[in-house]
């Protein structure tokens, strides 16, 4: 069970409104926004660029 975190770096986008959670897939953050408050669709997925070397993952080619 994790009890601390550090912050190393802040990412944001203008298409990130209400991000609810966030995967890696490959060379890529993938934030899922969550529509809580319209309900007009109800989610959308954003694709942030990530820098492979910084995170460690040595699996993303």
């Amino acid at each position: 069970r994790a009890e601390r975190g550090t912050v190393v770096e802040r990412r944001t986008d203008p298409t990130l409104r209400g991000p609810s959670t966030v995967a890696r897939a490959r060379n890529f953050y993938l934030v899922v926004n969550a529509d809580f408050e319209t309900g007009t669709t109800p989610f959308t997925v954003t694709g942030l660029p990530r820098n492979s070397e910084e995170d460690g993952d040595e699996d993303n080619e």
